[in-house]
C-alpha cells in the first residue's frame, strides 16, 4: 500500500498488517515468505490495526470509525463509529475487547469484539494517541 504505517503482527505471529495511510487499505503480509497475502480496502486514512476474535480492527482517522474485517475472507464485516480522529488501537489480552484512543475528542472507546458494538467511552487527558502497546495487565498486589 501507499505510506504504510502502524505495523502489527497477528496473534499467531504468522502474518503482519500495515495500515496504508495513503491508499486507504490494510496490507496483510506473510512473515515467512515476506509476500503480500491480501489488501483490504478500509475507511479514510487508516492508522493502526489490532486483532481479536479472528478479525482485524483498523482505525480510520478521517472517518471517525473502525473498519472490522474477517481474517479468513478479508471481507469488511462492520464499520463502527468510535470518536473523533481514532488513532491508537489495542486488543485486550483475552481478545474480548478492543480499545481505541480518539485523539480529537479526548476519549478512549471500548469495543465488544464479539458483538461488534462500541459499549463504553471514557474521557481521558488531552490528545490521546496511544500508539503501540498501551494496555497492560495490572500487577498482582
Amino acid at each position: 500500500g501507499v505510506r504504510p504505517f502502524g505495523v502489527t503482527f497477528t496473534p499467531d505471529g504468522k502474518r503482519l498488517a500495515t495500515a496504508d495511510v495513503g491508499s486507504n487499505s490494510i496490507s496483510i503480509i506473510d512473515v515467512d515468505s515476506r509476500r503480500l497475502v491480501h489488501s483490504v480496502a478500509v475507511g479514510e486514512r487508516p492508522y493502526a490495526v489490532a486483532f481479536a476474535q479472528g478479525r482485524g480492527f483498523a482505525t480510520n482517522q478521517y472517518g471517525n470509525s473502525i473498519s472490522v474485517f474477517d481474517m479468513d475472507s478479508y471481507e469488511i464485516v462492520a464499520t463502527l463509529e468510535t470518536g473523533e480522529y481514532p488513532e491508537g488501537i489495542a486488543a485486550s489480552a483475552d481478545g474480548k475487547s478492543v480499545f481505541v484512543a480518539n485523539w480529537f475528542d479526548n476519549t478512549l472507546a471500548r469495543i465488544d469484539a464479539v458483538k461488534l458494538v462500541v459499549d463504553a467511552h471514557v474521557t481521558v487527558g488531552d490528545g490521546p494517541r496511544a500508539f503501540g502497546a498501551f494496555l497492560a495487565r495490572r500487577p498482582d498486589p
